[in-house]
């Protein structure tokens, strides 16, 4: 569960949520990292990632920590204790750091996203899957994979190209009082408008993968 647009800085729509990168929350030498990592977000995780006994300090380094994130571009956000644990004390503080976005406690294991993210390499095949199923953003623990499930999640050239054509055919149908548009020979309704308007809104923020060229 989470919820947006908390902090000073507003998660808005549109903006890239690429990859999220899980941070302790009270080490500040992987604050450091995590800021220069590329992740579209990075989030305090106060909860698996970092010991009670070292939750108070973290509480304390929220706003130091998401005001280097929105420095460095990233949304800051934080996932929380369980509330019948520490979580109301997380809120407190998140009420006072503003980040742009609150996570919930986890629903499935620190462990299992370890596992997940072993390697690069497996990331990488394992966020084109996630693409191809239709998502648009991957969380990480490993600050080294952000880039690399980055340039996964940018839409290319290509794509935006088709995604403008079938954006400016839908537009002249409905300018006509039409429901529908062909685009290439397909049908597109409003759904298939809908999607191709957000990754339109999504690739204004930030430079297309390059077409790839045979050699």
């Amino acid at each position: 569960m989470q919820s947006d647009g908390a902090g000073g800085g507003g998660a808005r729509p549109g903006r890239p949520r690429r990859t999220w990168l899980f941070v302790p929350g009270a080490d500040e030498r992987a604050h450091a990292v995590a800021a220069r990592s590329g992740a579209d977000v990075l989030i305090q995780e106060r909860e698996d990632f970092t010991p009670p006994e070292l939750r108070p300090k973290a509480r304390r380094l929220a706003a130091t920590l998401y005001a280097r994130c929105r420095a460095a571009g990233a949304l800051a956000a934080v996932r929380i204790n369980p509330l019948e644990g520490e979580g109301r004390d997380d809120l407190r503080a998140v009420l006072a750091a503003r980040p742009d976005i609150v996570l919930m406690s986890k629903v499935v294991s620190a462990g299992q996203v370890r596992a997940l993210e072993a390697a690069t390499a497996g990331a990488v095949a394992d966020a084109k899957w996630a693409r191809r199923m239709g998502f648009r953003m991957k969380s990480i623990v490993v600050a080294s994979h952000a880039r690399a499930l980055n340039r996964v999640f940018t839409p290319a050239a290509v794509e935006i190209a088709r995604a403008r054509r079938i954006v400016e055919a839908f537009e002249r149908a409905r300018a006509r009082d039409a429901d529908r548009a062909r685009v290439a020979g397909r049908l597109v309704e409003v759904p298939i408008y809908a999607a191709a308007k957000r990754l339109l809104a999504s690739a204004a923020h930030r430079r297309p993968r390059p077409r790839k060229t045979r050699g």
